[in-house]
């Protein structure tokens, strides 16, 4: 009898380059120049080489943004050829600013990995945490996420807090809320969704660009919520402590989806460093994600992860106060 093969998810990072700069993105500025892309030879290698020692269940494209990638239309073919349109892998996911996308005919293009009559489940998840009248790119932005919808793709927008971009992402939901109406209220709950994320990856020391006061952070929740939720548009949180919210907006949060940060999943990091056998194999829940003491009294602690003491500490949030039984 054959052995079975653990079930992995590879994030492959084509490339670090980006057309943004956001002050809490993770990775080095030093990382984003063309010699610290992979060659597709390189991915096709990488990728062969995980799908004879695992099931690879899913797959996602980050970076960075994998649409600056030059060789992004032959990746994407490779894709489709060998492990997508024969549902070898029944989960694909790329991450991007899209910006490419304000150009239709790449769009009609990518109809076949992330529209809604796919036989694997394909979402295009799109950075959206600038979106003020000094983004230099918001129109282009606006027509891009504008010929997505069209087409009816699957979408998945990922707007993360700071202190510095609370107005900007109060006008993006606003301009979400809008597309939503025109071109998805009759589609599936999974076709369109909001995710709202604290940062949780930065070297930068206590700079007070991360940290939200609980009490502002609230303020700006119930405006999107309430944006959110008149339109019923799925709205999830990731890397939130459900104690920045009240207790009586338990009622909100029956709506909310959660995205918890330990479960039961390989990760496999693949970038220009860290390849084949080097490459980085760990848990999503591995660097300090989880319940702190005092969560377990809380009655959502099966719905929030809760944060280490470290990160308390690192970012200074201030003390959790758990919605107690």
């Amino acid at each position: 009898m054959s052995k079975k093969k653990k079930k992995v998810n590879l994030f492959i990072y084509p490339t670090y380059r980006c057309s943004n700069d956001c002050l809490f993105c993770f990775i080095d500025p030093k990382m984003r120049n063309k010699k610290n892309d992979l060659t597709l030879a390189e991915i096709k290698k990488n990728i062969n080489y995980f799908d004879k020692r695992y099931s690879i269940q899913g797959l996602a494209l980050v970076g960075g943004d994998p649409f600056l990638y030059p060789d992004i239309i032959p990746l994407l073919n490779f894709l489709n050829d060998k492990y997508l349109s024969c549902s070898k892998i029944r989960h694909f996911t790329l991450c991007s600013e899209a910006l490419k996308c304000s150009s239709m005919s790449f769009v009609s293009y990518l109809t076949k990995f992330f529209g809604s009559q796919t036989s694997f489940y394909g979402s295009l998840h799109i950075s959206l945490n600038n979106f003020s009248p000094n983004d230099k790119f918001l129109e282009k932005r606006k027509k891009a996420i504008l010929n997505l919808a069209k087409r009816g793709f699957r979408l998945h927008f990922v707007l993360v807090f700071t202190k510095n971009n609370l107005s900007a992402i109060i006008k993006a939901v606003s301009f979400l809320t809008n597309i939503f109406s025109r071109y998805y209220s009759d589609f599936s709950p999974t076709d369109f969704m909001v995710e709202l994320r604290l940062p949780f990856n930065s070297d930068d020391n206590k700079s007070g660009l991360f940290i939200l006061e609980s009490k502002q952070f609230l303020k700006s929740f119930r405006q999107i919520s309430n944006l959110l939720f008149k339109k019923q548009i799925p709205l999830a949180l990731r890397n939130i402590p459900l104690c920045y919210l009240e207790k009586k907006r338990l009622v909100t949060l029956d709506r909310v989806n959660f995205i918890k940060t330990n479960i039961d999943k390989i990760a496999v990091r693949i970038n220009k460093e860290n390849q084949f056998d080097k490459a980085e194999v760990n848990t999503f829940g591995k660097k300090g994600w989880s319940l702190q003491k005092d969560c377990f009294s809380c009655i959502l602690k099966d719905k929030c992860n809760g944060i280490s003491f470290n990160y308390i500490n690192y970012f200074d949030y201030p003390v959790l106060k758990p919605l107690v039984k």
